[in-house]
C-alpha cells in the first residue's frame, strides 16, 4: 500500500439498485439506503486495499530490501496517460525518472517490476500515473470485470436494511418518511467479505457476458444457492488446475536438447528444475463456509521450504558454517541431481585416491575441487558467504495472467448449473 493518501471510492451502489432487488417503489428509505451505500463502499475498499475511483495520482511506496516489485493501489493503470517512476534511498526523490527499459508494467494488475540493481537497504519508489477501476458508478457497472463489486455492495446494503427492520442486533437503523437515521455499522456478510477480498488477486472480479447467462444465474443464486455454490467451487478448482499446469510448464528439466546439463543456461521464460520437487508442489483447496456462497480458493506450494524465497526473493546466509556450498555443473548428473550432496562429507571420507581441496577460481571465488586417481579433476562446490535470490518463481504473476481464464471457467460452470436447475438442460 502507498505511503501517501487514503484509498478513494464513490458509492458502489444506490437506492435504485437496492430497490430493484426488492421491488419497492417508494422513496421513503432512499436517504437511508444512500448512507448505507457510502458506508458499505468504504468498508469494501478497505478490504480490497485499492482505489476504486480512477484518477491521476502521485504515490510513494516503500521497497523492502532486495525487493524489486511494487503493486500500485490504483489498478488497472491507464496506459494512454502519463506514467513515470522514480527510485531513491529516501523520500526526497531528487532523482531523474527511470527509463522505460528499467521497469516492466502490468497495467491490469498494477504490478511494476524494476530491472535495476537495488542496494541492501530499504528504498522508495514514487509513481505518477492514472489508475483505478472507474470514474463513476455507471462506468463501473458497464465494465464486466468489476460489475461484481456493484452486486456485492448492493447485496450488503440490502442485508443491512433488512437486518435493521428485523432488529437482529447491532445499532438501530430507522427511517421515517424522507428522514433517515443511521447509527453504527453492521458487519459485512462473510460471502461478500470473501468475494471482495479476492478482487485484488484478480479472482471473481466479473465475467464475460458471452459466457455467463446473467439473468438465469442471478435467479438461481437466490433459489438454489447450495447448488450454485458447488458450481462456483468447481470453476475455481478448474482455474487452479489451469494455473498449476502453467507453473509446471515453466520448469525445464536438468538437460537441454543436446543432452548436456542445462545448468547456467536458464531463460527468463523457464525455471531450472533439478529435482522436480518445486515444479510438482503446486496444489489448491476450495474452502467452504457456513454460507453456501461463502467460498474461497486457496492456491499454494506445499512441502518445499524454499518456495517462498524463490517467489519473493531474499538473501541466504549460512547458519551452522562459514560458507554456503553451491553445487557446480561438475557436481550434477545429466538429470541435474547432485552427485556429492555434502562438502563436509567429502573431507570426512577422503582417501589417497580421492582428495578434496580448496582453490580460487579465475573470477576470485573460493571453490571446492576433487582430485581422483585416474580421473579428471572436478570442481564441485562454489563457496559463498551470502547469496541473493531474485524473485523468479512468478506464482502470483501466473495467477494474474490467468484471470481471464479463471473467470471464464467459473462463468461456464455457473451457466451450466443454472440451466440444469431451471430444467433447460
Amino acid at each position: 500500500m502507498s505511503l501517501t493518501g487514503a484509498l478513494e471510492t464513490f458509492a458502489l451502489t444506490d437506492a435504485t439498485r437496492v430497490k430493484a432487488l426488492t421491488g419497492e417503489q417508494g422513496t421513503g428509505a432512499d436517504a437511508l439506503l444512500g448512507t448505507l451505500a457510502l458506508e458499505v463502499s468504504d468498508e469494501l475498499v478497505r478490504f480490497m486495499d485499492r482505489h476504486v475511483t480512477k484518477a491521476a495520482r502521485t504515490e510513494d511506496y516503500e521497497l523492502p530490501v532486495t525487493h524489486r516489485t511494487v503493486v500500485l493501489d490504483g489498478a488497472p493503470v491507464d496506459t494512454t496517460a502519463s506514467f513515470t517512476i522514480k527510485y531513491a534511498l529516501d523520500r526526497d526523490f531528487n532523482v531523474a525518472n527511470l527509463s522505460t527499459n528499467s521497469y516492466t508494467l502490468d497495467p491490469r494488475g498494477g504490478l511494476v517490476e524494476l530491472h535495476i540493481e537495488t542496494p541492501y537497504d530499504p528504498g522508495y519508489v514514487q509513481v505518477s500515473y492514472t489508475g483505478g477501476m472507474a470514474a463513476s458508478l455507471t462506468e463501473l457497472e458497464a465494465l464486466s470485470e468489476f460489475r461484481g463489486l456493484v452486486g456485492a455492495a448492493t447485496r450488503q446494503v440490502l442485508f443491512l436494511q433488512q437486518r435493521a427492520r428485523q432488529n437482529l442486533g447491532g445499532e438501530v437503523v430507522s427511517s421515517k418518511g424522507t428522514k433517515a437515521t443511521y447509527v453504527g455499522e453492521y458487519q459485512l456478510l462473510r460471502s461478500v467479505r470473501e468475494l471482495v477480498k479476492a478482487v485484488p488477486e484478480g479472482l471473481m472480479v466479473g465475467f464475460d457476458s458471452s459466457k455467463l447467462d446473467t439473468r438465469a444465474v442471478l435467479e438461481m443464486l437466490q433459489r438454489a444457492p447450495a447448488q450454485m455454490g458447488d458450481a462456483i467451487a468447481r470453476g475455481m478448482s478448474h482455474a487452479a488446475f489451469e494455473v498449476e499446469g502453467r507453473m509446471e510448464a515453466r520448469f525445464q528439466s536438468g538437460t537441454g536438447a543436446s543432452g548436456k546439463s542445462a545448468f547456467g543456461n536458464r531463460s527468463r521464460d523457464f525455471l531450472f528444475a533439478r529435482t522436480g520437487a518445486l515444479a510438482g508442489s503446486f496444489a489448491h483447496e476450495v474452502v467452504r463456509g457456513s454460507d453456501p456462497l461463502d467460498i474461497r480458493l486457496v492456491s499454494f506450494s506445499a512441502g518445499v521450504p524454499y518456495a517462498r524465497i524463490q517467489e519473493g526473493g531474499g538473501v541466504i546466509t549460512p547458519v551452522r558454517a562459514q560458507y554456503l556450498t553451491i553445487p557446480l555443473p561438475d557436481n550434477l548428473t545429466a538429470a541435474g541431481v547432485v552427485r556429492f550432496p555434502s562438502a563436509r562429507g567429502l573431507f570426512e571420507n577422503r582417501s589417497a585416491d580421492r582428495r578434496p581441496f580448496f582453490a580460487t577460481s579465475r573470477a576470485g571465488n573460493l571453490v571446492i575441487g576433487l582430485s581422483e586417481r585416474g580421473r579428471d579433476t572436478k570442481f564441485l562446490f562454489l563457496l559463498k558467504k551470502r547469496v541473493e535470490i531474485p524473485p523468479r518463481l512468478g506464482f502470483e504473476k501466473t495467477w494474474r495472467a490467468s484471470v481471464d481464464t479463471a473467470r471464464d471457467l467459473i462463468a461456464v460452470q455457473l451457466t451450466k448449473a443454472a440451466a440444469e436447475l431451471s430444467g433447460v438442460a
